[in-house]
């Protein structure tokens, strides 16, 4: 498989993977696109209706990033007309806010999903595993033991 990437802020991989000049250019060609971007007033909705319609036909679209990277028409449309074969998604626009839930339930996204294959939608919770959750725990309480011995924290000095 051949890794591709856009960045405008890193210019080399040191994984061999292949930098590509513009995001447009990078959705062209190729056939997984997967989202690792902050969440920043300049990268909202930067998938937006011209990104969309630059994926090569028949891509696929992974966003466990932020939900605010996405313009969700333009995803309901590139979904609809085949433009884009299937996306899954793990966050949505304002998920924090207050009320989130209640809105949910009749969000577009949603609804889509209820009737069509092409959408896979699951919560933001990956790294909840039961071996996360054992290693947080048993962390924490390392850290309280060497807080009742003295013990300093490398990163606390």
């Amino acid at each position: 498989m051949t890794v591709r990437y856009y960045d405008p802020f890193v210019s080399f991989s040191s994984e061999g993977a292949q930098r590509i000049d513009t995001l447009e250019a990078l959705v062209a060609v190729s056939d997984v696109v997967t989202i690792h971007v902050p969440h920043e007033k300049e990268t909202e909705g930067m998938f937006n209706e011209e990104v969309l319609a630059n994926f090569k036909f028949g891509a696929y679209l992974v966003n466990t990033a932020r939900g605010e990277l996405l313009d969700w028409d333009a995803l309901l449309g590139a979904l609809r007309s085949g433009r884009l074969a299937g996306a899954a998604l793990d966050v949505f626009e304002d998920e924090f806010s207050p009320g989130f839930a209640d809105q949910f339930a009749t969000h577009p996204v949603l609804t889509y999903a209820r009737h069509h294959d092409n959408l896979i939608l699951t919560p933001h919770i990956g790294g909840s595993t039961v071996d996360a959750w054992r290693l947080t725990e048993a962390h924490a309480i390392d850290m309280a033991l060497n807080h009742l011995k003295g013990i300093v924290p490398d990163n606390c000095t």
